[in-house]
């Protein structure tokens, strides 16, 4: 039976025609001199010898075997090596997103723990924005008016006659000295008069009995609102009544009440205000739009004023006067009323403390005087009256007057109207004046 390697040799004797094909013997398997072992390349003068131990078919797939492990090895090497150097740079990688991620978390994480104070803080801006804002607003409006205002009392003034508004009259050098008074005259042309100095219990009394006539007033207003006639003068809100309890002497009854606010002033400086508005000759010129006279009589211990002056009317006499007491009162001085409150007080007194002389002593020239011996009137700021604005404060204008007639009457309210804008002006006027 032929062996495989007498097989093999007539296998490649077969195909010995085909000289491309370049065959070698399985591993193993040895040349049993039967055939050529191998076919030689063309490039090849002379074959290899059999015997030749380093060649032969077996020892080229040797060879070719070991370059093939040799280069296995080396990629292993280079594979693990770059593998390594992957881990670590996916690590360090790794490590670097871990610490970005820590931060990011830690930014965001602050910022949503100081997101509501900023958001508190923003919504509080925006308040005062939209509150100076409406601020802006009122008190350009405010402005208008003023100016309104401001051109109607210039052109009032450049219509009032030449003599001097306020009059400051001292006692006649040709009449003696007298006991428990004094000659006083209220102008050159006119009748001097005899003033007897009243005592502080005196002037309490005036002060009880026009208090008291004010809340009486304040009581038939309540009482009888069909009689009162309720109007609105620049943002003022009235209530007033003219009532002929004396057919030849009607009394005049009124009240003047405006919320607002004061942020910049106390009552106690709103009252200084409304003091100055009363008793300051300087500011007395520009509260009445017809001519002013006043003359200082006394000076109380209390600091309260005893002034004689006369009743604005639209002719510009003076003939009609009455002799006022102005006195400060404060919450819990002869004021009812739990709120904390201020007000200037003035009263109409009706004593005899004047004393005129006869009339075939005096050359005048404006006619009778005639003193008016009933009235009073106050001007309250009251604080607290709005529990939700600690700023609002009260005005509460109260009077009543004895008029000569319904003329007289309607120009005594104007004259008032006149004077709350005035003290009005002197509130406002040092609030603008930085702005």
């Amino acid at each position: 039976m032929p062996s495989d390697a007498m097989l093999w040799n007539d296998i490649v004797a077969l195909l010995s025609d085909r000289s491309e094909i370049d065959v070698a013997l399985p591993l193993g398997m040895e040349s049993n001199g039967g055939g050529p072992a191998a076919r030689a390349p063309p490039s090849a003068s002379k074959a290899p010898s059999p015997s030749d131990p380093h060649s032969g078919p077996q020892h080229a797939r040797g060879r070719d075997l070991r370059r093939h492990r040799e280069a296995m090895a080396r990629y292993r090497l280079e594979h693990r090596t770059r593998k390594g150097e992957l881990e670590r740079q996916e690590h360090l990688l790794v490590l670097e997103l871990r610490r970005l991620l820590e931060e990011s978390k830690a930014l965001r994480t602050s910022a949503s723990d100081g997101r509501p104070d900023r958001l508190v803080e923003l919504q509080r801006l925006v308040h005062i924005d939209d509150g100076l804002r409406r601020e802006r607003a009122a008190l350009e409006e405010r402005l208008v008016v003023h100016e309104q205002l401001r051109r109607l009392l210039v052109r009032d003034v450049c219509s009032t006659p030449a003599p001097p508004l306020t009059l400051e009259t001292s006692e006649p050098k040709d009449w003696q000295p007298q006991i428990n008074g004094r000659w006083i005259q209220f102008a050159d042309d006119e009748l001097p008069f005899f003033y007897r100095p009243q005592t502080d219990d005196e002037c309490l009394q005036h002060v009880m009995r026009s208090l008291e006539g004010l809340r009486h007033m304040l009581h038939r207003f309540a009482r009888h609102p069909s009689r009162v006639t309720t109007t609105e003068c620049l943002g003022w809100s009235t209530e007033h009544a003219l009532e002929r309890e004396d057919p030849t002497r009607p009394v005049l009854r009124y009240r003047f009440t405006r919320q607002a606010r004061c942020r910049h002033s106390s009552i106690r400086e709103l009252q200084a205000q409304a003091w100055r508005l009363l008793t300051d000759a300087s500011v007395v010129q520009r509260m009445y739009t017809t001519r002013v006279v006043t003359t200082h009589l006394q000076t109380l211990s209390d600091g309260s004023i005893v002034h004689l002056r006369n009743v604005p009317t639209k002719e510009n006499h003076t003939r009609f006067r009455h002799v006022t007491l102005t006195k400060r009162l404060t919450c819990g001085e002869h004021l009812r009323g739990g709120k904390n409150s201020a007000a200037v007080l003035t009263v109409v007194m009706d004593s005899d403390c004047c004393r005129l002389l006869p009339a075939k002593t005096a050359t005048t020239t404006t006619g009778a005087e005639a003193l008016i011996k009933d009235g009073g009137w106050s001007i309250r700021f009251i604080e607290g009256v709005d529990p939700a604005d600690p700023t609002a404060v009260l005005v509460d204008c109260t009077g009543f007057q004895q008029c000569a007639d319904a003329a007289h009457a309607q120009h005594v309210l104007m004259e008032v109207c006149a004077a709350l804008l005035r003290l009005e002006h002197m509130i406002l006027a040092p609030q603008l004046l930085p702005l």
